[in-house]
């Protein structure tokens, strides 16, 4: 069962610096449903700070800053840091990002993973994975 769906930020929640506004609406409907969705990014801790004052992280929690680690995707470390902060099983997340090398050890970890290569794609791929992990129809 999937309990969380953690979200990239650069590239998938925002791509060239716009919101992709039908993730954070699915994020919104995700919570009304019992998942958590949260951030797990390599963004600057400034353009985090940035972020999080303009109200854009205000419906993802916890917001996960690699950064914060000293490591970035894709160093194991940050993806085990990852799933301790958010409290369970690595098979009840599901990790969505654009860049495929940083998809491995979210895999090999034992996490559901995404590849984002369109907004529409994703949103497509997280409803198809809950409704057969989780038999929720969105």
């Amino acid at each position: 069962m999937i309990k969380v769906v953690l979200f990239d930020y650069n590239g998938v929640l925002s791509k060239m610096l716009v919101p992709q506004r039908q993730l954070i609406d699915l994020a919104k409907i995700l919570k009304t449903k019992g998942i958590q969705p949260a951030i797990f990014s390599n963004v600057l801790i400034a353009g985090g700070k940035a972020l999080d004052a303009l109200g854009f992280f205000k419906a993802f929690d916890p917001v996960i800053l690699a950064r914060h680690h000293n490591y970035r995707k894709p160093h194991p470390s940050v993806y085990e840091h990852a799933v301790q902060l958010l409290g369970v099983k690595p098979n009840e997340i599901v990790f969505i990002d654009n860049l495929s090398e940083n998809l491995v050890p979210a895999q090999e970890l034992g996490m559901h993973i995404i590849h984002a290569k369109s907004t529409p794609q994703v949103a497509a791929d997280i409803k198809n994975l809950l409704k057969k992990q989780n038999g929720l129809q969105l």
